[in-house]
């Protein structure tokens, strides 16, 4: 991130086969998360564009948050978020550049993440709600004076109703920074793993991502998640974009059907049926 070897552009490239679309759905959103961290020098966000398949994109959101003490307390850890639908290729390359103004700034990139939702009349139908924003958490009684039930994400996905008596399938998919064989995932107070976000090598995004079936504890409305730092020496994760996808069934099952009213009239109109003709 800084040093010799320091940098002022960043690429990133997803081909056609990361993310395959069916051909004959429509695209109806892509949305670009860029997580970063150690930015002790304030490039973010003012300081830092983005430019997606090479048109400039404004930032959406912004989130951020910083340990404040300890070995790390200048740091600033963070979330930018970018609308790139109009520029999307389905099926297709797409790369994203992302650019700083100072070469050895601490700054550092998570890995980025393309979210593409699209519509598809062959598929099932589905509900899928999205909770978005970034929470620096670590649980150290000692070091920090936190403990797990302190460090811990509260992830809400509200706005719309669920069909429980009609879900097949209820698909948590939580993306965690710097979550490397830690954390606890409870869903509407059950517990639904600990130890569960493993980001791999170092060498790469540095961002667990989990997909996890809560059907079991599915509700109707006021669904949470809760994201919560394991208790350690000066642990560190970052719960960022988080969604909930909820399969109601197959495409037949879910698909409109419509209503006819028949106006009919004949005679006669009273007597023991079947009415004579």
């Amino acid at each position: 991130s800084f040093g010799g070897s320091g940098w002022t552009s960043y690429p990133v490239t997803w081909s056609s086969a990361d993310l395959p679309i069916p051909v004959n759905a429509t695209i109806k959103q892509a949305t670009l998360y860029v997580p970063y961290t150690w930015d002790n020098s304030g490039e973010m966000p003012n300081s830092a564009s983005i430019t997606f398949n090479g048109n400039p994109k404004a930032r959406g959101s912004w989130y951020s948050d910083e340990s404040n003490f300890g070995a790390y307390d200048d740091y600033v850890y963070g979330l930018l978020t970018y609308d790139v639908t109009s520029s999307y290729k389905k099926n297709a390359d797409n790369t994203a550049v992302f650019s700083r103004t100072s070469s050895n700034a601490k700054l550092s990139m998570y890995g980025f993440t393309l979210a593409v939702l699209y519509e598809d009349p062959d598929s099932s139908r589905k509900q899928i709600f999205l909770n978005e924003g970034f929470d620096l958490l670590g649980a150290d009684e000692n070091g920090y004076g936190t403990t797990p039930e302190e460090a811990t994400a509260y992830v809400p996905f509200g706005g719309q109703a669920v069909d429980t008596t009609r879900a097949t399938r209820a698909d948590l998919i939580t993306f965690v920074a710097s979550g490397d064989g830690e954390g606890t995932l409870l869903f509407n107070d059950r517990t639904m793993g600990s130890g569960i976000w493993n980001y791999g090598s170092a060498s790469g995004p540095q961002v667990a991502v989990q997909t996890t079936d809560v059907l079991s504890a599915l509700k109707t409305s006021g669904n949470i998640a809760m994201i919560r730092s394991t208790s350690g020496e000066t642990p560190a994760m970052a719960p960022i974009q988080q969604f909930l996808v909820i399969d109601t069934g197959s495409a037949a099952i879910n698909r409109m059907v419509p209503v006819f009213r028949a106006n009919f009239s004949a005679e006669p109109l009273s007597g023991k049926v079947p009415l004579p003709v």
